[in-house]
């Protein structure tokens, strides 16, 4: 299912490079994901050099990783070269792309070691929080299941990363997107059992869809 993102000038972008996706997006750093996204993006990239490095091998421009969503039904690449290039230089990114593709792909890092999913997982965890506490506090009461739903995955990352939140100050269950947990059934789950990396990417831009 499309995901239409709303066009701003200065914030987000219909097209990109030439990776294909069935939807392609630019971000710029008028959008409120823009810095967390770079962070994600420099990770991925430092990462990929590092490993690029030990292998004998390299990272070319265009490159990227897969990841595959967990609940949502998409997967999403991620450029792996450009952002640490350009911290050598001392040069900032005009913005950054993001290809999605409709449908899950499993497959997509079942080469990854543990210590390799737990290292991503760190680094996005963070950066959706931060978001979402630094969002007006007048969208984080909005019901339409997306902010709920990220009220629940924040509270959940801030304790361990298992399902949890306040007894009586939310509905019994969040909905999203195909993503549903249940207050009272879901208590105390992995959120990986709901969610992966690439489900929080898209949040994190579906987040500010028709706010910005």
């Amino acid at each position: 299912m499309s995901l239409n993102f709303r066009e701003v000038s200065g914030a987000l972008e219909i097209g990109g490079d030439d990776r294909p996706g069935d939807e392609n997006y630019m971000i710029f750093p008028d959008h409120p994901a823009f810095d967390g996204f770079m962070h994600i993006c420099m990770c991925v990239c430092a990462m990929s050099l590092a490993i690029s490095k030990l292998r004998d091998a390299n990272v070319k421009e265009g490159d990227y990783v897969g990841l595959s969503c967990k609940g949502l039904d998409y997967t999403i690449r991620i450029p792996v070269f450009g952002p640490v290039h350009l911290a050598l230089e001392r040069r900032s990114p005009t913005y950054a792309h993001i290809a999605i593709h409709w449908g899950r792909n499993p497959i997509a890092q079942s080469i990854w070691s543990d210590q390799h999913r737990q290292w991503l997982q760190r680094s996005i965890w963070p950066v959706f929080v931060e978001l979402f506490e630094s969002s007006p506090p007048g969208w984080k009461k909005c019901s339409d299941g997306l902010w709920p739903l990220a009220k629940v995955l924040r509270n959940s990352y801030s304790h361990g990363g298992k399902i949890a939140w306040d007894r009586g100050k939310d509905g019994a269950v969040v909905e999203w997107g195909g993503v549903r947990i249940s207050r009272d059934h879901d208590r105390n789950k992995p959120v990986g059992d709901f969610v992966g990396d690439a489900d929080l990417i898209i949040m994190m831009l579906a987040m500010f869809d028709g706010k910005i």
